[in-house]
């Protein structure tokens, strides 16, 4: 059983979780140097006589850091116990672990992205959220500048939401190039915020504006009854490995429990594990130290008071690849992520 479960470690670690490797990007390293603009240049009209001008763009660079802590978890299994036990209640507890660990990646994944405050890592470097208003000031993207109050942590204005606070999301990811560089948008959400999402029409008065979008299901959505002609292509029913409830507008809508209740993120993705991705998930140098690992223990066997250990941790790489919004008529506090 201890093959059998080292078997099962090595294909957790070459397949990371299907959200985790769509919200980041794996490294080593405890700071990196990322640009933060997709901008590109121009080309001008040709002279006879003179030669061309050089592509005029400065990399915006911007130096981030990225934590690194140990998490475990003990079995306890003694030799008593595995002298009895059945090898069922053996890979209860082994798959407990999995699931735990699970979690654990998804909710430092979700943290990096939804707490605005800054930290520093054990090297000093400054680990950073979204933009913040912090007084950054956000690189342009073509004729669009910004100023150092610039925010990607929003709230709806109501304890409603609704499909102007998703235009405006949408909105905050493309005015930096996101969503049309060959990266995917994203709609992360809630049980009940997607309920909300499924029922957004474009169109509709909120306020003193018009919604954008209609809600159109995915391939895989159960049958329904309609009079309506859907214009263009119906969304993928899965994307990345992860089912798909729909789209709005240029974001595919995907929900997941782990999102907490009142809170929406939207985010730009290049796939699992590209560069695009916002958030930076930093594991150490040494291989041998990557991934979950299960420890043996002391004893006759090594499942005997084992245990499984993670060396990770997060930090944001792109701080305008992803948008977060609380549903709330009050100021923006970051979700407690259990």
């Amino acid at each position: 059983m201890w093959a059998e479960f080292q078997l099962s470690l090595s294909l957790l670690n070459a397949r990371r979780s299907a959200f985790a490797a769509l919200l980041s990007f794996p490294t080593t390293n405890p700071a990196e140097s990322v640009p933060q603009t997709t901008s590109r240049d121009d080309m001008e009209l040709a002279s006879e006589f003179g030669q061309p001008m050089g592509i005029r763009i400065t990399p915006d660079i911007a130096r981030l850091g990225f934590t690194l802590d140990w998490y475990d978890v003990a079995s306890r299994f003694t030799d008593r116990f595995l002298a009895e036990a059945t090898a069922a209640e053996v890979r209860t507890v082994h798959g407990l672990a999995l699931e735990a660990d699970n979690r654990l990646v998804f909710r430092l994944i979700l943290s990096a992205l939804t707490n605005p405050l800054a930290r520093l890592n054990s090297d000093g470097t400054p680990v950073l959220g979204l933009w913040n208003g912090d007084g950054s000031v956000p690189p342009p993207f073509l004729s669009t500048t910004f100023d150092g109050g610039h925010s990607h942590y929003l709230t709806s204005g109501s304890a409603v939401l609704d499909g102007i606070d998703i235009d405006v999301m949408v909105e905050h990811l493309q005015h930096h190039g996101y969503g049309g560089d060959g990266s995917r948008i994203i709609l992360l959400a809630n049980r009940t915020e997607a309920k909300a999402i499924r029922r957004m029409r474009a169109n509709i008065t909120v306020g003193t504006e018009l919604t954008a979008y209609d809600f159109i299901p995915s391939a895989a959505a159960p049958a329904y009854l309609t009079n309506l002609v859907v214009q263009g292509q119906i969304p993928p029913g899965e994307f990345e490995r992860l089912p798909v409830l729909g789209s709005l507008g240029p974001a595919l809508v995907i929900e997941d429990g782990l999102v907490p209740a009142g809170y929406v993120i939207a985010a730009a993705t290049g796939g699992a594990n590209s560069q695009v991705n916002a958030v930076g998930f930093r594991q150490h140098k040494r291989p041998e130290h990557q991934g979950l690992r299960q420890i043996p223990g002391g004893g006759a066997y090594p499942l005997t008071d084992s245990f499984y250990n993670r060396g990770c941790g997060t930090g944001v790489r792109h701080r305008g690849a992803a948008v977060v919004l609380q549903v709330t008529a009050g100021s923006y506090v970051a979700p407690v992520i259990a």
